[in-house]
Parts: structure tokens; sequence; C-alpha cells
């Protein structure tokens, strides 16, 4: 994964918290995309990250889909 990150939450599809840090999850709900958050979406489960200043957007969002992949549903 990216260099950077701060904190990390993996919700799943009902908007329950699956994995990491609860404070992100007001900003997944709300799509909050900006600043220093990144959310990624899939149909089953969207990763929510707060990244630091040195992170770089393209890598990090390229390592968000490939982790969406690897969770989702086979």
């Amino acid at each position: 994964m990216s260099v950077d990150v701060r904190a990390a939450a993996v919700v799943g599809a009902d908007g329950a918290l699956l994995a990491g840090d609860p404070a992100l999850l007001a900003a997944g709900a709300q799509g909050a995309d900006g600043g220093d958050v990144v959310v990624a979406r899939s149909r089953s489960h969207t990763i929510v990250v707060r990244c630091g200043p040195c992170a770089i957007e393209r890598l990090l969002r390229a390592d968000l889909r490939t982790a969406l992949d690897a969770l989702a549903p086979r």
C-alpha cells in the first residue's frame, strides 16, 4: 500500500465498520473525498483512507482499487 497512510477503514455495503478507524466512518458515508481523505468504493465495500502530505494520490487510488478487488465476493 502507498506510503504516508495515517489511518484507514474498511466498510461493508451495509455501512458497518469491518476493520480500521471508526473515526473515518462519517467521511466514508458522506463520500468526503478530498484534502487528506481518499474514498474508494465497490458494490460490496468502501475503503476510506486518511493520508499525510507526502502521499502520492494516483498510487494510493491504484492501491485502493487493488484492495477492493481482493475484497470482492467471488
